[in-house]
């Protein structure tokens, strides 16, 4: 649609799809001397919509201004998956991602934290692992029969983001230019893997602020002292809200007149700059150095594993300067 004189100017895209005989990695008994073999099983929805819209909002000979703003969500669906009605995938620490019919093709599994004991007296008059100890991760029961086992595991979320957007400006001011893109990505969770090693919950800022300590110095309540009691990558501890907004690039160039280029037997003549990553703003609740990081080799090339990140490289930023030349 375009509207003043396509000025205004708005593209509105939605799409619904199924895809299936998906390639997938079957689980099958171990007692065949395999645990699984590929297989053209399963059916998955996407649905989503992307919206584009630009706006020129100031064409004078000495002043232009373009702005150009997109939208997108996407939602999926897993609709059948050879028969069963679930399906449990492990990554290298033994966290699960869940495959269940009618949810998410995608979602985290795993035991839901209420916080952290206290003391022995707490832990002996409420539902409990063996192995707990004050200081340590205590687990809700799901089911609420008055134990804890792999039966109180449930959907933690998904890697899937709410939406993402982004808004580029450009500016021509007499021979100046100027544009910026800002990018961004909003309701997306990750499972922070560093949290399974001792260096990062003993001595990492982010993980030790607010921990308990004793009974009597027990922080917000929610922070285990160090890796105690229930392994934290089997819980949602390590789940962690990645989503930003960044300055992605920011580019200012100066075109010389005509009259310059002329004399250097050129037709144009442009010095510029340009910033990459100038900018980051991140969820509170992140804890690593890179929300963008995810691990995609290994266990993780899987289709059935997304959202996983560990030890990822940190956010790089860069000045680059130029000339264009057209001859």
């Amino acid at each position: 649609m375009g509207f003043l004189d396509n000025r205004i100017n708005l593209a509105v895209d939605a799409y619904y799809s199924e895809t299936r005989a998906l390639l997938f990695k079957q689980p099958m008994q171990s007692f065949s001397g395999y645990t699984n073999y590929w297989n053209n099983i399963g059916r998955v929805r996407n649905a989503g919509v992307e919206i584009q819209l630009d706006t020129y909002n100031f064409d004078r000979k000495r002043f232009k201004w373009n702005t150009s703003v997109n939208f997108s969500l996407s939602r999926n669906k897993l609709l059948e998956i050879g028969g069963e009605k679930q399906v449990i995938t492990q990554g290298e620490r033994s966290e699960s991602y869940l495959a269940r019919v009618g949810e998410p093709l995608i979602q985290y599994y795993g035991f839901k934290t209420i916080g952290v004991w206290n003391s022995r007296e707490e832990i002996d008059a409420n539902p409990h692992f063996s192995t707990d100890v004050p200081g340590g991760l205590r687990i809700w029961d799901a089911d609420g029969n008055g134990e804890l086992n792999d039966n109180d595991r449930v959907p933690l979320g998904n890697p899937y983001p709410s939406f993402t957007y982004g808004m580029t400006n450009t500016f021509r001011i007499g021979d100046f230019d100027v544009s910026f893109l800002i990018q961004g990505v909003q309701g997306v969770t990750v499972l922070n893997g560093d949290v399974f090693y001792n260096e990062t919950v003993r001595y990492n800022k982010a993980y030790i602020k607010d921990r308990w300590v004793t009974a009597e110095h027990p922080g917000n309540g929610k922070v285990p002292y160090e890796k105690l009691g229930t392994d934290l990558m089997l819980t949602d501890y390590g789940l962690q809200d990645a989503s930003y907004v960044c300055l992605r690039n920011f580019t200012v160039g100066y075109t010389f007149p005509k009259r310059i280029a002329r004399k250097l037997h050129l037709s144009a003549l442009r010095l510029y700059a340009t910033g990459n990553n100038l900018f980051y703003i991140w969820s509170d609740d992140y804890k690593g150095i890179n929300p963008e990081s995810r691990m995609t080799s290994g266990d993780y090339s899987s289709p059935m594993i997304s959202g996983y990140q560990r030890g990822g490289f940190p956010l790089t930023s860069t000045v680059t300067f130029g000339i264009d030349l057209t001859f």
